[in-house]
């Protein structure tokens, strides 16, 4: 599995620069081959919505039984940290306006003839459908979440509850089978995508998507520093040299792999061993966390969302940006269970606010390897952060349990 996605990797990062190339050599051979690109955009859109409704549906019945009390908390903190990381993200953003100056094709921004309007009013009316096509073309992705949600929270309630996550399990499996086909096909659509975006736009959209990999990278490192490990100085008094030193050998891994499930067993032994984190907790958060903490989602959301609502031309409002940090969150929590997450949940979420997708979204999947490095190395680093941090809370409502572990593994390092 490893190998394969590394492969793919290399084969459409070598179809990004193809696509370099063929968009300024063979202007009008890339225009005649876009509609592959076109193609492959579409099925994403028709397939991502009922992928995302299996994924959440058997996520939500099979989730990690553990101490309820626990168990809350760490979905508590899981939540604070994805906000907290999109805000900074959203803030560097906001300040710096890394897609101003490069504004897509007005064409791209229209929707039956009139330019689409940012406006909170206007997102919740395009968040529901408005007829049956809709949700077969994939434009009611918000659906999906929502329906997926409730019905999975009320059949928990049943005595149904296991044979409904079996079923679904099945239907996600061979829905994640027909997605995993699509996205096999990504490097051949990068080509025509990028080419006729390099048509369009030229030398910008490289200095578009070179901005886009640096500022993906800075608030990632941003976001390591602020809410990963100064909190858990703050809290847990453990010493950021300490934890960089006790980390580094789990970010190896998560570099390398860009998988958290990959990681996971370093990520325990590190939480367990040079953390001293109690058993029965790291039992209960990481695997929680390799399921629905996302923070390098978070800075993912934040950043695709915003950067290219500066490179269409929208400004948004107060209200759009509290519902796209709410829809960052409920697909956060479905993307574990998709193949390709990352490149596929970045349609879906520019879809659900009506922001274009193909001007920028073939650059998109031909760096994301690039970017994805980043992502789950924060994801890890938060699931590392919060077993670390809950431990400590955890201690302070045991009085009779001798303090130990981080604050002595500290001292002694």
């Amino acid at each position: 599995m490893k190998k394969s996605k590394l492969i793919l990797s290399i084969i459409t990062l070598v179809c990004l620069g193809l696509g370099f190339l063929l968009g300024f050599v063979a202007p009008e051979f890339s225009k005649s081959i876009k509609f592959f690109g076109n193609w492959y955009i579409q099925e994403l859109k028709i397939i991502i919505g009922p992928v995302i409704f299996a994924s959440i549906f058997v996520n939500v019945l099979k989730r990690k039984k553990g101490s309820s009390l626990t168990l809350l908390k760490t979905i508590g903190l899981f939540v604070v940290m994805f906000i907290v990381t999109f805000l900074l993200t959203a803030g560097v953003v906001a300040i710096t306006k890394p897609g101003a100056g490069f504004v897509l094709d007005n064409a791209a921004n229209m929707e039956e003839g009139k330019e689409a309007d940012f406006g909170v009013l206007s997102i919740l009316k395009h968040l529901i459908p408005s007829s049956l096509e809709d949700v077969f073309l994939g434009k009611s992705i918000f659906l999906f979440i929502v329906v997926a949600f409730i019905s999975s929270l009320i059949v928990s309630f049943t005595p149904i509850k296991d044979k409904a996550a079996n079923v679904f399990e099945v239907i996600r499996k061979y829905l994640g089978y027909a997605l995993q086909i699509i996205i096999f096909l990504t490097p051949l659509a990068v080509i025509p995508l990028v080419a006729n975006s390099i048509v369009t736009y030229g030398s910008l959209l490289i200095e578009a998507g070179l901005k886009y990999i640096l500022f993906a990278w800075g608030c990632s490192i941003l976001a390591l520093i602020l809410v990963m490990i100064l909190p858990v100085w703050l809290i847990a008094k453990v010493n950021p040299i300490t934890y960089v030193k006790n980390v580094a050998k789990v970010w190896l891994v998560s570099l390398s792999t860009c998988s958290s499930v990959a990681t996971l067993p370093h990520t325990i032994k590190c939480c367990n061993e040079d953390f001293g984190v109690d058993e029965k907790i790291t039992n209960v958060v990481v695997p929680l966390g390799c399921t629905i903490h996302m923070c390098g989602g978070a800075v993912s959301f934040a950043l695709l969302g915003l950067f290219v609502a500066q490179m269409s031309g929208f400004t948004i409002t107060f209200g759009t940006f509290l519902l796209m940090i709410l829809c960052a969150t409920l697909i956060n929590m479905a993307a574990p269970g998709i193949p390709g997450g990352g490149k596929v949940i970045g349609v879906s979420y520019l879809m659900i606010f009506g922001l274009p997708v193909d001007g920028f979204y073939g650059f998109y999947n031909g760096i994301y390897s690039l970017l994805d490095m980043s992502y789950t190395t924060l994801n890890v680093t938060g699931d590392i952060s919060a077993n670390i941090i809950l431990n400590k809370f955890e201690k302070k409502e045991e009085p009779h349990v001798e303090e130990s572990s981080i604050e002595e593994n500290a001292i002694k390092e």
